[in-house]
C-alpha cells in the first residue's frame, strides 16, 4: 500500500520547522514534564553528553543551544485551550507565560 503523503516532503517541511525553532532566541526549547527533572542535576552530565554526541553526528550546524523550561501552570491549560478552539471559542492564553527556563546551554 502506497504512502498517504511522499516522505520526502515531509521530511523537508519537518526541518524546515524545526529549523525555525532551532535559530530562536532560546535556541531549541525543550519543555521538560515529569519528576525526573527534579533531578536535573543528577542527569545534567549524561544529557549534555548525548545531545553533544546527537549534535555531532546529525546536526552540528543547525543546534547551537537549546533551553530547559517547565510548565507554570497545569498541562490541562493547554487542553482546556484546544478544546474551547475545537468548539469555535478562543480562550485568552499569554504563552509566555505558561513556562519559566531553568537551564539554558550553548555548545562551542
Amino acid at each position: 500500500e502506497a504512502a498517504p503523503h511522499d516522505i520526502g516532503y515531509v521530511k523537508q517541511a519537518m526541518f524546515h520547522y524545526f529549523q525555525v525553532l532551532f535559530q530562536g532566541e532560546i535556541g531549541l526549547p525543550i519543555l521538560c514534564v515529569g519528576s525526573v527533572w527534579k533531578s536535573w542535576e543528577l542527569l545534567k552530565e549524561g544529557f549534555l553528553l548525548a545531545l553533544t554526541q546527537g549534535r555531532e553526528i546529525q546536526a552540528q550546524n543547525f543546534f547551537s543551544s537549546f533551553t530547559l523550561m517547565k510548565l507554570r501552570h497545569s498541562s490541562a491549560l493547554g487542553g482546556a485551550s484546544l478544546g474551547a478552539r475545537h468548539i469555535g471559542h478562543l480562550l485568552p492564553m499569554d504563552y509566555s507565560a505558561n513556562a519559566i527556563a531553568f537551564y539554558s546551554h550553548t555548545f562551542s
